[in-house]
């Protein structure tokens, strides 16, 4: 199959800003340890530019339980940001004008690397394999634009 056409964001705030359902397969080779979450995600803006956070159900073997994470994206360019710790400690840059953005992070001792991809403009990759003596995954996340008007504000 073939692999589909990246879409261009010139402006990445403008692209990213409101509310996604967010669909997550985590797996490390081992099907006890397949993890899944399907939960939201909302871009919302703030000073240094759009705040994320994600809220979502996680599976991983028996367990089921909720799971969260918040990101800030530091708008530098329409096109491009600086990914950010909810502590405001870099995670790495982006530059999505193309659509595509391969991106990475060492956090000794492991390495994250990441690709970002557009599908459409209101459907998104993020996948994420990580490498290293404590981790050996790999991370795949679905971003869909939300129909859902309750969500979208």
């Amino acid at each position: 199959m073939p692999i589909p056409a990246s879409h261009p964001v010139p402006d990445i705030g403008r692209f990213l800003l409101g509310a996604w359902q967010l669909t997550r397969l985590g797996w490390n080779g081992v099907p006890a340890r397949t993890m899944r979450l399907r939960g939201t995600a909302r871009f919302s803006a703030c000073a240094a530019g759009l705040l994320f956070e994600e809220r979502g159900t996680m599976t991983v073997g028996a367990y089921v339980g909720e799971a969260a994470r918040r990101y800030r994206f530091h708008v530098e360019r329409p096109g491009t940001a600086i990914v950010c710790f909810e502590g405001g400690e870099p995670f790495h840059p982006l530059n999505l004008e193309t659509g595509l953005a391969h991106v990475r992070h060492d956090c000794p001792p492991d390495h994250y690397e990441g690709r970002y991809r557009v599908l459409t403009p209101a459907c998104w990759l993020l996948s994420w394999q990580v490498t290293g003596p404590r981790k050996d995954h790999r991370i795949t996340s679905r971003f869909t634009r939300s129909a859902d008007p309750l969500l979208s504000r």
